[in-house]
């Protein structure tokens, strides 16, 4: 780009556009196109690949063209790399990442580049940069169904950083995930509010609405959304999803918007039988809207969306009385979240079904997906969840909660018998769920295996 007044209003442009992305998304798009007509006209610069990785994401969302989106990411990153600039670099691959990646391919491939957003951040002084892609990060992570324990660690880690390069805004959100996840590992005294250690919604909301953090508004009633509705409160997260839906517009193409319309289809479901004709229609026809665009998404990237669309078709059956369609889509939705490695959809697909079949009055048959339920929760983290299910369904769990106390006094037998003689080696066996477990469901099996193990790690 050799033209001086283009370059200029590019800079001007390519300055406010995460700012205005954050503050004011509604006007994005206008400040992107502008950019993409520029670059077009008047020849790349550095900053033209920015432009385009932009333009990749509204593309892949907005725009309902999610093969022209990813093919400018694709362009975005060629540019990036040609130039190599790294205070571009960093908003570039931050942007596919987080927000085209996952149009197309599996959310976990986009970390790699978030990885390189935060250090060509460093590097290039775009902390601002390098925290968001930071804060992606660890939604990605959270999203994909990383181990609880170890995820809270990193974005315990992420946040120390952002506190270092004093990057408040991305601190609140980040530390906004890490009080869920501490929520969700049974670390909080109320599990549906996100009060504790790493969050105060009591004094951050309303910073949050003073200071327009739309996507810190958006995400806060979201997760506060799935909280509600995993803990067996539809209609509190009724009104989460309401506020949520006030907000989208702050989290354009982040692999978020998905997850709220397929929670926002399973919470209107979770209410159906319970509310009057009228509703019902309702509630069906924004399922119906809400899957449409699942559907579509699925069409490029299946191995993202596919399986949520089976859960919701499962649960639509459901409540319409089609029991073989639901039995159907209840499977397609387990298998296909276990092939794809979202073990949250996972876990949730098996823990309706089990309702499912819990209604229609085979125990024996909704028995086996709780428990199923129960071991993914606990191979997630989730000890919040086990607990729940605990309380809610002790006598189709009994086979599980009955193994503790064995497990236990197991565990203490080897320990009394190995203090006096044999010097563990602690760091290797942490590598064995003996000493890793969330809960005490374990099966004596699996025990004896661990315990045998451990043996071969004896110093």
């Amino acid at each position: 780009m050799t033209d001086s007044r283009a370059l200029a209003a590019l800079t001007i442009l390519n300055a406010i556009a995460a700012t205005v992305y954050l503050a004011q998304p509604n006007l994005f798009p206008l400040i992107v196109l502008e950019q993409v007509k520029l670059s077009v006209v008047h020849g790349n610069s550095p900053m033209s690949a920015g432009a385009y990785a932009r333009y990749s994401f509204i593309l892949c969302s907005q725009g309902n063209d999610i093969a022209s989106g990813y093919q400018f990411g694709c362009l975005a990153l060629a540019l990036s790399e040609k130039f190599n600039d790294k205070a571009i670099n960093t908003r570039v691959l931050l942007m596919v990442g987080a927000l085209t990646i996952p149009w197309k391919h599996h959310l976990s491939q986009g970390l790699p580049l978030l990885d390189r957003a935060y250090g060509d951040g460093l590097v290039s002084g775009n902390l601002d940069g390098a925290a968001l892609g930071h804060y992606y990060n660890s939604q990605s992570s959270y999203l994909i169904g990383q181990e609880l324990h170890e995820l809270e660690h990193k974005v315990a880690v992420r946040s120390q950083q952002l506190r270092q390069i004093k990057q408040e805004l991305h601190l609140n959100n980040n530390e906004l995930l890490r009080q869920v996840i501490l929520n969700l590992l049974g670390r909080s005294d109320t599990i549906c509010r996100l009060v504790g250690e790493a969050f105060n919604e009591d004094t951050m909301l309303s910073q949050y609405q003073s200071a327009s953090n739309i996507l810190g508004l958006y995400s806060f009633h979201l997760h506060k959304l799935l909280l509600y509705y995993w803990f067996g409160q539809p209609s509190k997260a009724a009104e989460q999803a309401t506020l949520a839906a006030k907000y989208l517009a702050g989290a354009t193409a982040q692999a978020t918007v998905p997850l709220f319309y397929f929670y926002d289809s399973l919470v209107g479901l979770a209410q159906y039988v319970a509310a009057p004709y009228p509703e019902q229609q309702l509630v069906l026809e924004r399922v119906n809207n809400n899957q449409a665009k699942i559907e579509h998404w699925a069409q490029f990237a299946p191995m993202n969306f596919q399986h949520k669309f089976d859960l919701v078709a499962a649960e639509q059956s459901r409540v319409l009385g089609q029991k073989a369609n639901a039995i159907e889509a209840y499977d397609r939705a387990i298998s296909g979240a276990i092939e794809a490695g979202y073990i949250l959809e996972e876990v949730l697909a098996n823990e309706l079904t089990g309702i499912f079949y819990l209604d229609w009055g085979l125990e024996k048959v909704a028995a086996s997906y709780l428990q199923d339920a129960y071991y993914c929760y606990t191979h997630w983290g989730a000890t919040a969840k086990t607990d729940d299910l605990a309380k809610r369904y002790p006598y189709l769990l009994q086979p599980i909660l009955k193994q503790a106390d064995p497990a236990i006094n197991l565990l203490n037998t080897l320990a009394t018998i190995a203090a006096p003689t044999l010097k563990i080696d602690v760091k290797a066996a942490e590598n064995y769920p003996l000493f890793t477990t969330t809960n005490n469901a374990l099966d004596f099996a699996s025990v004896l295996k661990s315990a045998q193990a451990i043996s071969d790690t004896i110093v």
